[in-house]
């Protein structure tokens, strides 16, 4: 099999490819980065059938080359929009397709040699691959969903991306025979076909885990506010709980109410409601640790564990988290308008504390809830802790 046979197969499987991807892309447009793989493809066609004219003119070399570059650009892009990583603009790739240009044209003026246009291509598409492959696993390697995906998609382009540069260096500086030149461009073609095949396979893995990570996260958090729902912090409850029980140290709950919530909601209307606890939320965030938990428990109350955490700790804790709130004031118009702000906002807390192996999450929770009603009995805004 010769290398025209390779390029005639590398064109019929990549526009099919191409059609495919095309064709998933329009039947499920929520896939991202489906459609600029579909263009990667399509480049990669185009670029190895130019490769197939007769002749070295300025179309088929300057075509050829642009396109299979473009082609590894136009990954890059459909790995950034899969992603959603916005960083890694344009103007890279588009200056190493000006680079190649410019190699093309001198190489048509004949100050260049093809050994040369070969090597250069190489390098720039060495450098593309490895650029994708350092965006991919920044961005893929604290994801657990698409950990092993990234990792075997990273592999492929950084082994695709060495090969390049291996063969940049043995055609510059070792091989002149033409023989050994003809057999590492087949080489190169088989082994380009081989990624594209082996790259739209990771990238559909990808693809399957970053689906199942939203599945997740609509699954396990309240749409609102972002915080946990109340089965998966129950989980949180219950993995602290074993923890407690080998370790000793104790952890507490916290129970919320914001105090006179539905008069918000009466007065402002529930998209200003909506507003208000959001800001409400992100008051909590700022109030407790870095290793608690926030919950949304329902409507507007909301729980907290706090792990590590004795009655002295959690009453610092609970304290930092009504007063920051009661600082709040209720807007009038709009969250961004300052000098339309109403009354202030306050919350009643209940507080239980882990007692012993005889405890458990149900009854921390009954305590603290009983507490929240002894502190809504009390007059609000205040913290009482579960006996």
């Amino acid at each position: 099999m010769n290398a025209e046979i390779v390029l005639l197969l590398g064109v019929l499987l990549l526009a099919g490819g191409s059609i495919s991807l095309l064709i998933v892309r329009l039947c499920s447009p929520g896939l991202q980065g489906v459609g600029w793989f579909s263009a990667a493809f399509a480049a990669g066609a185009c670029g190895a059938g130019l490769l197939l004219a007769p002749g070295p003119h300025l179309f088929s070399v300057l075509g050829a080359d642009l396109a299979l570059l473009g082609s590894f650009l136009l990954l890059h892009l459909a790995v950034l929009q899969l992603t959603q990583w916005r960083r890694g603009a344009l103007w890279h790739g588009l200056s190493l397709l000006a680079a190649q240009a410019g190699v093309d044209t001198l190489y048509l003026a004949g100050d260049f040699s093809l050994r040369a246009r070969v090597a250069s291509i190489g390098l720039l598409v060495a450098v593309q691959t490895a650029t994708t492959a350092v965006a991919l696993w920044t961005f893929a390697r604290n994801k657990k969903q698409i950990r092993a995906s990234a990792v075997y998609s990273v592999v492929v382009l950084l082994g695709f991306s060495v090969f390049n540069v291996l063969r940049s260096v043995l055609l510059t500086f070792l091989m002149r025979n033409s023989l050994w030149h003809a057999r590492l461009s087949f080489l190169a073609f088989t082994l380009y076909l081989v990624v594209a095949l082996a790259l739209a396979f990771g990238f559909f893995w990808m693809t399957n885990g970053v689906l199942t990570a939203e599945i997740e996260q609509i699954a396990s958090t309240d749409p609102l506010t972002r915080l946990y729902n109340r089965r998966v912090f129950l989980r949180w409850c219950e993995k602290e709980l074993l923890r407690t029980q080998r370790s000793g140290v104790p952890f507490s709950l916290l129970m919320m109410d914001l105090d006179h919530f539905k008069q918000i909601n009466d007065n402002f209307g529930h998209q200003r409601g909506d507003e208000v606890l959001c800001a409400t939320v992100e008051r909590m965030q700022d109030s407790v640790r870095g290793i608690d938990v926030l919950c949304r428990w329902g409507g507007e109350e909301f729980a907290v564990l706090l792990p590590n955490a004795s009655v002295e700790a959690t009453q610092i804790v609970a304290e930092r988290i009504r007063e920051n709130i009661h600082r709040m004031k209720v807007p009038l118009r709009s969250l961004e308008d300052a000098s339309a702000m109403g009354p202030s906002l306050t919350v009643s807390i209940g507080a239980a504390t882990y007692r012993d192996l005889g405890d458990d999450i149900a009854g921390m929770l009954l305590r603290a809830d009983r507490a929240l009603y002894r502190a809504k009995g009390a007059g609000r805004n205040c913290v009482l802790v579960g006996g």
